[in-house]
């Protein structure tokens, strides 16, 4: 199930979808899509179904028309119907369809020329060109510019700077189960001090589902991170993580960190050498302009004094 298309259907953008997501006030939207972006990143059946009983009675609770509604519309759709949208339903691979929606939008533009084909002609023209022109410019051998497939997750300068730069600002608490090869490292909102005692009580809820409401699931999924790491110099890319960023790209910063610290590798000395900065604000940057023009400056407007 694409995650991107089920969020059209169930927030009404669809014109097929019966949701009634649109009826409910502007606040209680961005509640929603928040509590469900949050159950979107499980990474096991037991706990999505755990997060989704939670989820429902804390909006159930509010006793609101309009969101039980919603709520009825939603369990029997997307937790009965088609549950499949949760990154734990398919560990690994992609969860939305945009790597074959921009297949077909290549096969359409090159090959059929937006033209509608017999099936037959179009497989006549798969074999002579489409798989021919494929294969030439994804061979390893092409002397130019050959399409290659990552078979490891590519590792990008920003993400190198981000490990770096959680290095130089605070020391991650890490501890490992030798048995099972799990660590666990916290997360920024974990206090270094109470770091066994919180480890402790989020492996204890989290083995036996055992929490009572939906933002407190919320907050403790949060404070740590677990990551199987593959105690291998050659296959340490290989290794998993619960956090967000991991479910998305299949590689994070928490990897990056604890791969260092077994020197299964090291950060390049170019993300090193970037000097520290404050995080990016939120929203557009501004737009820059060409070179030797000056940026408008606003003018004040005069008070009216009549």
């Amino acid at each position: 199930m694409c995650w991107f298309h089920m969020k059209k259907a169930y927030e009404g953008s669809d014109s097929q979808s019966k949701s009634p997501f649109k009826a409910i006030d502007k606040d209680n939207k961005a509640r929603l899509r928040y509590d469900i972006s949050i159950l979107q990143l499980y990474e096991s059946k037991e706990i999505f179904d755990k997060g989704f009983q939670l989820f429902k009675k804390k909006w159930n609770d509010l006793k609101d028309n309009t969101i039980n509604q919603f709520l009825q519309y939603f369990e029997k759709e997307w937790y009965t119907k088609h549950p499949g949208w949760y990154e734990g339903f398919a560990p690994g691979l992609p969860s939305t369809n945009n790597g074959l929606e921009s297949t077909n939008g290549v096969i359409k533009k090159d090959g059929t020329t937006r033209k509608r084909l017999s099936l037959a002609r179009f497989l006549e023209l798969v074999e002579s060109k489409i798989v021919k022109d494929w294969s030439i410019n994804r061979n390893p051998e092409k002397p130019i510019s050959p399409i290659l497939f990552d078979e490891v997750p590519p590792i990008s300068h920003e993400l190198w700077l981000k490990t770096y730069n959680t290095t130089q600002r605070e020391m991650t608490a890490v501890m490992s189960k030798n048995k099972e090869k799990i660590h666990y490292m916290a997360s920024g909102r974990t206090i270094a001090t109470n770091f066994k005692a919180d480890l402790k009580e989020y492996r204890r809820l989290k083995d036996k589902l055992n929490w009572t409401d939906f933002d407190s699931f919320k907050d403790m999924q949060s404070r740590f991170w677990e990551l199987c790491l593959m105690e291998d110099k050659d296959n340490w890319k290989f290794s998993a993580c619960n956090c967000r960023e991991f479910q998305k790209n299949y590689i994070c910063k928490h990897l990056l960190l604890l791969a260092c610290r077994y020197e299964y590798t090291s950060i390049p000395l170019r993300a090193q050498n970037m000097p520290l900065g404050p995080k990016q604000k939120r929203g557009r940057p501004a737009e820059i302009t060409f070179a030797l023009e000056k940026m408008p400056v606003p003018v004040p407007r005069k008070r009216n004094t009549n």
